[in-house]
Parts: structure tokens; sequence; C-alpha cells
């Protein structure tokens, strides 16, 4: 009866090692931030496009039409990173997060931007007119610094 339960739970572990690798294989194939941060490729060289992303320095690199116009400027910002696929700008301040989070609130006011709702790190902004209208906005720290990420949703027309 003993070797009986030994082998049952012996089956019971190695079943459930199986579902365990099955998941992490299956999320390292999905798109999202486990797989982006397994990529290689975006650690490259700054300044290559890289599976739609352009990776530039502190330059304003392939932004989305009006981004700077309508939503902030990018200068003084470094590890600017733009994917054209979705609308979202990501890039890294030296300064705190709560700081950065101000500063960037500040600027999207004076550019009629209206915040919504958030939670600490994170805000929601409305537009009446432009060429965008929606805009989330996160303030992560790292370190010293701060990674922004902004998503934004053009008008529609």
């Amino acid at each position: 009866m003993r070797k009986r339960l030994r082998w049952a739970c012996v089956v019971v572990a190695v079943a459930l090692l199986a579902v365990f690798a099955v998941e992490v294989v299956w999320k390292l194939t999905q798109t999202g931030t486990l797989q982006e941060a397994t990529n290689p490729a975006l650690w490259e060289e700054e300044g290559e496009r890289i599976e739609g992303m352009l990776v530039d320095s502190g330059q304003a690199a392939a932004l989305p039409q009006a981004f700077e116009q309508e939503v902030c400027t990018l200068g003084g910002y470094s590890e600017v990173r733009v994917d054209d696929r979705g609308g979202i700008v990501g890039f890294t301040v030296d300064r705190g997060s709560d700081e950065t989070g101000t500063s960037i609130a500040s600027e999207l006011e004076e550019k009629g931007w209206t915040a919504m709702a958030g939670e600490a790190g994170c805000t929601s902004f409305v537009k009446s007119e432009g060429a965008y209208r929606w805009l989330f906005v996160s303030c992560v720290p790292v370190g010293n610094a701060t990674s922004v990420v902004m998503q934004i949703c053009p008008s529609v027309k």
C-alpha cells in the first residue's frame, strides 16, 4: 500500500512539473513582457529598427505624427523607444518618478489634456480636440531614474 502511495505522489509531482514547464514555454512564445525581456534583439545597438520598434538615445525617433505638438517634447529624455505598431512611446528620465509624473502632467495640462483617473505612477488623460484624444502615462522608478511609457490613441475621424 505504501509503495502505491509513493508512486501516486511521484506521478502527481511529475504532472505538476510538466504543467509548469508547459506554461513557461507558452508564455515565452506569446507577445508580452516576458517575451520582450528575453528578446536579445532589443539589446542591439541604438538607432536600429528592431521588430517594429525604433530605438534612439535622446532623439525623437519615428514618433507618431503630431506627438511632440500635442503630447510632450522628448528633448532631454534618454533611451527613447517607439513602437510604431501600437502608438506606444517609452523613454527614461534621470529624476524620481513623482517629480517626473508631475512634470509630464503639467506639460500635458498646458497642451489641453485633462487627467481622468489613476493610481500611483499611472494616469489616463483625455482631450476634446486634436490628433489624439486619449493617453495613458505610466512612470515607474528604476534605480535613480524613471521609466516612462505612454500609450496614445488617435482621434477617430
